[in-house]
């Protein structure tokens, strides 16, 4: 099963579409994806089966460069499936321990 990181507000990732020249925050990331905020109306792909590319750009200033199709827009946010060149898991795992060791309380069990 694909494993995604969901980020508090003071650690999310920017996503900066190719020609855009907009910065979106990004909500959750996994090695197959994203999703990240865009309102209406600013320039950032938001049509399903659309090819997007662009930059990761992390909290500790590290990017990645990916390059995809959005599957999904709903309320603002657009979905992005990462086909041919994923995420590296190290660097979802790396934001994974930075936001147990900042956030603990997220980190804890509904039970």
């Amino acid at each position: 099963a694909p494993y995604r990181v969901e980020y508090p507000d003071s650690l999310r990732p920017t996503f900066p579409p190719d020609r855009s020249g907009r910065w979106f925050p990004v909500a959750n990331c996994g090695e197959r994806g994203f999703r990240y905020t865009a309102g209406q109306g600013t320039g950032a792909p938001d049509s399903p089966g659309q090819p997007i590319a662009g930059k990761l750009r992390f909290h500790d200033g590290e990017s990645i460069s990916v390059s995809g199709v959005v599957v999904r827009v709903h309320s603002g946010e657009v979905a992005v499936h990462l086909p041919n060149d994923p995420i590296p898991f190290r660097r979802i795992l790396k934001v994974q321990l930075v936001i147990r060791q900042r956030y603990p309380a997220l980190d804890k069990d509904d039970d």
